[in-house]
């Protein structure tokens, strides 16, 4: 009986890891059916694209195809331009969260909590609202078309600012006296926190930006 048991248990098992494998297969295949169709078609001319009923593979690849769509455009200048954009404005965010964040939290100053309110209720202005302004302040300084003028409006995160100071404020009370204090005030919350709040806004940024990007290439 014993015997009969651990057997029916042990086929239930294996029965179970092949059920959960074969479905792991059968979703991979679908994850990665998109790409292999993508590829196959960049190597098809522009006559067996539209070929009825479709070709699964290229009859002829060509690998051509790579070199003339990278050269149709300057695309080192827009991935230069992406990356430049990109790094700018997350270590941008990254710097005026944390000293923003820490002033809210830590440095005592008249209307302190009513300019915090104020800076949250920035978070319930649609980005659209604010479009017409942005680019009126930017035609009036010059900057339309140019990379600081893309750069500057993006400089400034209000959700790290909250994320901060919600840091800032779980930790105990520091006597800062310098420059140096502070400093070691934000790694020691940045190192302690469940979730590290830097971290946090440098990767939600990069995210954002890189859905930009993938926008603006549509």
């Amino acid at each position: 009986m014993k015997g009969g048991r651990q057997d029916r248990q042990t086929a239930g098992a294996f029965l179970g890891r092949g059920t959960a494998g074969l479905l792991i297969l059968v979703l991979a295949v679908t994850a990665l059916l998109p790409f292999a169709v993508m590829i196959s078609t960049s190597l098809m001319d522009e006559f067996e694209v539209f070929r009825q009923p479709p070709a699964l593979l290229p009859a002829d690849p060509r690998w051509e195809n790579y070199r003339n769509a990278l050269t149709a455009f300057p695309f080192q200048r827009f991935f230069a331009n992406s990356l430049l954009f990109s790094t700018v404005v997350v270590f941008g965010q990254v710097a005026t969260a944390a000293t923003a964040g820490y002033a809210f939290a830590r440095l005592k100053f008249p209307g302190r909590d009513r300019i915090f309110g104020a800076t949250l209720g920035m978070l319930m202005v649609p980005v659209v609202v604010i479009l017409i302004p942005r680019f009126l302040l930017i035609n009036a300084l010059g900057w339309v078309d140019t990379l600081h003028g893309l750069v500057v409006t993006e400089l400034v995160s209000v959700w790290g600012i909250f994320l901060l100071r919600q840091a800032f404020q779980s930790r105990e009370a520091v006597d800062c006296r310098d420059l140096a204090d502070r400093v070691h005030l934000l790694m020691d919350v940045q190192r302690r926190q469940p979730r590290r709040p830097l971290t946090d806004i440098g990767d939600a940024v990069a995210e954002l930006l890189a859905d930009v990007i993938e926008r603006a290439c549509h």
